[in-house]
């Protein structure tokens, strides 16, 4: 009976680590302007107008622009540890084996998601999102 348990209770502990070996190397993001329509820039990439989701890819940030009428505004995805990431890391303090998936791109995530970059009210001004 108390084999039984133990088993029972490594499976448990093992089932609360995600493996982000597993999941994508890309995230989707949605990215919304302050201003409908607004032509929205990824990376310098022009990705479509306001709001557009995307498929980016997760192991770095990446520089958003949004622009209407001679206005510009940016802002950042930033690389945060995505949820899978935290659980290998919890897995990994109590078994080795989870540490692998900390070494794969399924360990990040993007964000904030949805992104709403503020274009300014006045033309020919920039807006530089921190």
């Amino acid at each position: 009976m108390r084999r039984v348990i133990s088993l029972l209770l490594l499976a448990a502990i093992l089932s609360l680590s995600a493996c982000s070996a597993f999941l994508p190397d890309q995230d989707t993001v949605t990215i919304k302007a302050s201003v409908e329509g607004a032509d929205i820039m990824v990376d310098d990439n022009y990705v479509g107008t306001s709001p557009v989701t995307v498929d980016l890819d997760r192991t770095t940030a990446h520089k958003v622009t949004a622009s209407s009428g001679g206005r510009v505004g940016t802002s950042e995805l930033s690389r945060r540890i995505s949820f899978a990431g935290a659980m290998d890391i919890t897995g990994t303090i109590l078994f080795a084996f989870p540490i692998i998936g900390c070494f794969t791109p399924g360990f990040w995530s993007l964000g904030p998601d949805p992104l709403t970059v503020k274009i300014p009210d006045d033309e020919n001004s920039v807006i530089h999102a921190d």
